[in-house]
């Protein structure tokens, strides 16, 4: 059983996944990006699944250690 899918967000969606970014000055670019092809989708699955993931992948701004 794989926990990840190949889909595509509609900008509508993507919009809607972003939504906690809306008035920020990357909002538009990054909803066009990702509702502009295909996309990996994982589900995390397991008691504290996103601390973990964040952890392992590190912080979202790569400048910062």
């Amino acid at each position: 059983c794989s926990n990840m899918r190949v889909c595509k967000l509609s900008k509508e969606e993507a919009e809607q996944f972003y939504d906690v970014h809306r008035g920020k000055p990357f909002y538009d670019n990054l909803t066009n990006f990702m509702s502009s092809g295909r996309i990996c989708a994982l589900e995390l699955v397991a008691p504290g699944a996103i601390k973990k993931w964040r952890d392992l992948i590190g912080p979202t701004d790569s400048n910062k250690v």
